[in-house]
């Protein structure tokens, strides 16, 4: 039993080690192809809105209900990730999940536990085929679920190449 917890501790440092290298090319991409703006800065209120009026629609069609816990923070962490041109290198546990806490007045661990719930209840209580089509490969094979990290690295990915438009000639598009 405990060779195969190191085992399943060892297979998910690798996951976790592989996803941050994505994240970190992904970020380079951008910077490199594009003048990334500041969401606070260069940003009109228009695209704030429109950015926040996308990400909850998309909540709404992966069956994410709004009542959440979850869905509060992670509509936080997508605005704080926005926010800083090279928000996609953050350390989502160090950084991201403290913030959010501190906003909502909580613990970083009840971010971190909120924001898994909200996406397990989409994985087990929502549309699973359109979260299957968003996320396709970076889907757990064990739990068939995305991980905190790799949901919030997707759905900043389609705020910023479906609303901002930064990085569409470069990213795919979803819809």
């Amino acid at each position: 039993m405990k060779k195969d917890v190191h085992i399943s501790a060892k297979i998910e440092d690798e996951h976790i080690k592989a996803f941050q290298a994505a994240i970190e090319e992904i970020g380079a991409q951008y910077e490199a192809e594009l003048n990334i703006r500041s969401f606070d800065n260069s940003i009109s209120e228009s695209e704030k809105l429109a950015v926040t009026s996308y990400v909850s629609d998309y909540f709404a069609k992966l069956g994410m209900p709004a009542n959440l816990n979850g869905y509060s923070y992670l509509m936080s962490v997508v605005n704080i990730v926005l926010a800083s041109p090279d928000s996609l290198r953050r350390k989502v546990t160090v950084e991201l999940y403290p913030e959010v806490a501190s906003l909502f007045h909580t613990k970083p661990a009840s971010v971190e536990r909120s924001i898994r719930h909200a996406i397990s209840v989409v994985c087990d209580r929502g549309n699973y085929d359109f979260l299957v089509e968003t996320f396709k490969a970076t889907l757990a094979e064990t739990t068939g679920k995305p991980t905190n990290s790799e949901f919030i690295a997707k759905i900043v990915e389609l705020a910023k190449t479906n609303v901002l438009k930064i990085g569409v000639a470069s990213a795919s598009t979803h819809q």
